[in-house]
């Protein structure tokens, strides 16, 4: 049996659109989710210190250890801090997976 030209062009361009309309169908959703909300907060903490080994800083906010990402602009005035002592911090979250969130100012005397 032989098949032309025009029958192979045809039958690849049938399939194209046929595997296009199936991706499609299967992968609507994909990229259709919901942006995370970026909340900003401003709290009164405790500094805790530096975990070098997570490579973040550990500061005590309404009794709770939270986990910040330190810009590398910011981290000489926060290196500058004492263990214990209390601050004002402005920070960002949802968390990111690491249950980090992003340290945005600090404010201490």
């Amino acid at each position: 049996m032989k098949i032309s030209k025009l029958s192979t062009m045809l039958l690849a361009i049938s399939l194209c659109i046929s595997l296009t309309g199936c991706t499609s169908y299967l992968f609507e959703n994909e990229g259709t989710e919901e942006p995370a909300v970026i909340e900003r907060f401003s709290k009164e903490a405790e500094y805790i210190g530096e975990n070098e080994n997570l490579h973040n800083w550990e500061f005590r906010v309404e009794g709770v250890i939270m986990r910040f990402q330190v810009s590398l602009d910011l981290q000489p005035q926060v290196k500058k801090l004492k263990p214990g002592q209390k601050v004002q911090i402005d920070y960002a979250g949802p968390p990111n997976g690491d249950n980090e969130y992003h340290l945005e100012a600090v404010k201490f005397e």
